[in-house]
């Protein structure tokens, strides 16, 4: 609670008096102000701890089962969503890293369905269209943007019948 507050909660009268009066000076000196807040961190510091750990997160994110790479989910797996995309231009070396592997919607979608077809190979299993959808995650709806590169991957790995 500031000074103010606690003044004009305990003796009303003579907060009036002060603040229509000659003690309005005082108030002023005597509140907090509202001035900047002085920022006590060393950006510099935490950009280069930040790269190390957003690195091995985005590598864990490539591996197993592929996680679509944003700002807001390298910062959700670091804690620190709330500041993290917000305060970007304050941390050059891990927005340029980041920056150069974030992914589009579809990038993530083909390398999900890139991963889906060696896991579905690897399951001995037969690669229909419901099936390699399904194990990837990807929705029918988003296949319309990327079914040229699907049909690429599946391709040149020798599986030509599955989109006809």
């Amino acid at each position: 609670m500031k000074k103010n507050d606690v003044i004009r909660n305990n003796e009303e009268r003579v907060f009036r008096v002060l603040e229509l009066n000659e003690g309005k000076q005082w108030l002023l000196s005597n509140s907090k102000s509202r001035g900047a807040v002085q920022d006590n961190i060393d950006w510099v510091k935490r950009d280069k701890e930040l790269l190390i750990q957003v690195q091995a997160i985005v590598k864990s994110m490539h591996t197993g089962r592929p996680e679509h790479v944003q700002w807001h989910s390298v910062g959700g797996r670091l804690g620190i969503n709330g500041w993290f995309g917000k305060n970007r231009d304050r941390l050059p070396l891990v927005k340029d890293y980041l920056d150069s592997h974030i992914e589009t919607l579809q990038e993530f979608h083909l390398r999900r369905i890139d991963w889906a077809i060696r896991e579905l190979e690897h399951e001995n299993e037969v690669i229909t269209q419901n099936k390699l959808l399904e194990k990837a995650g990807v929705k029918p709806w988003y296949l319309d943007d990327i079914y040229e590169d699907v049909k690429g991957l599946l391709k040149a790995k020798e599986f030509n019948d599955v989109f006809g």
